[in-house]
């Protein structure tokens, strides 16, 4: 049962309203009682909403590496990932081993050249564990760090340079990511920082090679054909 105080001032009755300690501890510092229902509702919000908006930033970015640098289509969905940053003249983003990307302009440049050297890319983060999260300031400001894994695929343009670790133009690669995200206004999410290595990277068929003259008989129109590694083939290494 919520507690009441009743105060008599000037003739005038007054009725205040006594949350729990706690509550308001963890509202104004993230150092309250963390087993409250609001703190960890507002977490598992946090955890949920964070990678929402990296995922909308990466098809962004997917799109951006499908344009050809100097489009509407790189303009628009560039600039979308650029508003997402919680502070562009002092950004924190790491892609590999390179220089981290600290404001717009260099992030422009950065994606306008790998605009350049791709056919296609699609990136997907599909797993997040948390690893810190605090709550700051009278309107309980969330900031959420998180550590993610996912996969890529790719193409890389005839002729162009074969980046990072990849050995093909066409690849699968196994990401892992460090991500902090913070909320500028209640529900305003922003990237606040993001580092994105490649743990693992592998070969595919070039591009160029139709699939039906890499494995002949297989077909997606055949019904029935076989699949691209025959398990009842002992060359294959597997049994039935």
């Amino acid at each position: 049962m919520t507690k009441t105080m009743s105060t008599v001032f000037a003739g005038a009755v007054l009725t205040s309203v006594f949350f729990p300690l706690t509550s308001i501890a963890a509202c104004l510092g993230g150092q309250g009682n963390q087993d409250t229902i609001n703190y960890q509702f507002r977490k598992e919000q946090a955890a949920r909403q964070g990678p929402e908006m990296l995922n909308k930033l990466i098809n962004a970015l997917d799109t951006v590496l499908i344009s050809k640098g100097d489009d509407p289509g790189f303009s628009n969905a560039i600039q979308f990932a650029i508003d997402r940053q919680y502070d562009q003249n002092n950004m924190n983003i790491v892609l590999e081993n390179n220089p981290p990307l600290t404001n717009a302009a260099d992030f422009r440049a950065r994606w306008k050249f790998l605009a350049g050297q791709y056919v296609y890319r699609k990136r997907n983060i599909t797993d997040w564990v948390v690893t810190n999260y605090v709550e700051e300031g009278p309107d309980c400001l969330r900031e959420i760090s998180m550590y993610g894994v996912g996969m890529s695929f790719g193409v890389f343009k005839p002729g162009a340079t074969i980046l990072g670790s990849h050995t093909s133009r066409a690849w699968a690669d196994f990401d892992r990511f460090t991500a902090t995200f913070k909320e500028r206004t209640i529900g305003d999410w922003r990237i606040k920082e993001v580092v994105q290595i490649t743990e693992g990277s592998y070969a595919l068929p070039d591009p160029d090679t139709s699939l039906e003259g890499l494995y002949p008989g297989r077909s997606p129109l055949t019904p029935g054909a076989k699949a691209v590694l025959d398990l009842s083939d002992p060359a294959a290494g597997l049994s039935k």
